[in-house]
């Protein structure tokens, strides 16, 4: 049975081995029982979206070079302030989720962070009861998530998360270079200024974004804006699936090479400038380099 608390994901975290994680961790773990004598009636559920924001948001400050404190802290998602060192503050404007919405998120979150390993089973009526939501939501999520790779659904309608196979994202890698001149040459075509200024949003977002799991779904989101610009149905599916099924990936590769996130969203600006100027070969170039950055870290660490 997986339990999804905000300790037991703390402490059983399965990414793999990274000291700069264990120095966020040792600073963060001790919060989280003041946080939670501070906010007694903060649903379960959103303490573990917050926790998780709390990590990403210490991980940032060290990559910094900046100490854990007691000074204050704004983090910009979802409006929530943080404080390290006094706890926890959900401002005014935090979001109501939808209770697909909310499971989906927690679910998804923690198998992109590697809270949830490949293995674990995810059972609907267990996870229905830890978020305090019924089954139907739970059924729907799981149902995304499937979509999207990250899990499979058994005969008895029980998750599986996937173990990400690498030699997986290799063929990915091979399908989206051999079809990326084609999709450049179509997106150059055919992309309106609208859609250049939601990418350029998202690039700017993404170049802020500290947490995994929306910095992974806003990625595939600002690509997504380009596959579907070159108005080719069949292109778009098979760009579109190659896209969400890669989010794993990402994800696992910001684990193994922490730079990798900015070295991204830096060529996610050069994209954009390359398409404003209607320059294929750069645009080309580019992206062919981009959707391989997963797994040139994968073999960088296995090197090692």
């Amino acid at each position: 049975m997986v339990t999804l608390t905000p300790s037991a994901a703390r402490a059983t975290a399965h990414a793999l081995p990274n000291p700069r994680l264990d120095a966020v961790n040792r600073a963060v773990l001790p919060l989280i029982p003041r946080s939670i004598d501070l906010f007694p009636s903060c649903p379960l559920q959103r303490r573990c979206y917050i926790f998780g924001i709390i990590q990403d948001h210490a991980s940032a400050i060290l990559q910094r070079g900046e100490p854990i404190n007691d000074r204050s802290h704004r983090s910009t998602e979802h409006g929530i302030a943080m404080t390290i060192g006094e706890g926890i503050r959900l401002s005014a404007s935090a979001p109501r989720l939808s209770a697909v919405d909310l499971v989906l998120d927690v679910l998804r979150t923690a198998i992109l962070r590697g809270e949830l390993p490949g293995g674990s089973r995810l059972v609907q009526t267990d996870i229905a009861t830890q978020l305090n939501v019924s089954t139907t939501p739970v059924r729907e999520a799981m149902r995304d998530l499937a979509s999207e790779g990250l899990i499979t659904l058994d005969a008895h309608r029980i998750g599986i998360v996937r173990e990400p196979d690498w030699d997986e994202m290799v063929e990915m890698v091979e399908i989206r270079q051999a079809l990326e001149a084609l999709a450049i040459n179509r997106a150059m075509e055919n992309i309106t200024d609208d859609e250049l200024t939601a990418a350029r949003t998202l690039a700017e977002e993404l170049s802020e974004e500290t947490h995994v799991g929306t910095w992974v779904d806003k990625n595939t989101r600002f690509h997504c804006i380009f596959h579907r610009a070159t108005h080719t149905r069949r292109l778009v599916n098979v760009l579109v699936a190659l896209e969400e099924g890669g989010g794993v990936f990402v994800a696992q590769a910001q684990h193994l090479d922490p730079a990798l996130r900015q070295r991204a969203a830096s060529e996610h600006f050069e994209l954009l400038d390359a398409f404003a100027n209607r320059d294929n070969e750069t645009a080309l170039r580019i992206q062919e380099g981009h959707v391989s950055l997963p797994l040139e870290a994968y073999e960088s660490r296995r090197a090692d």
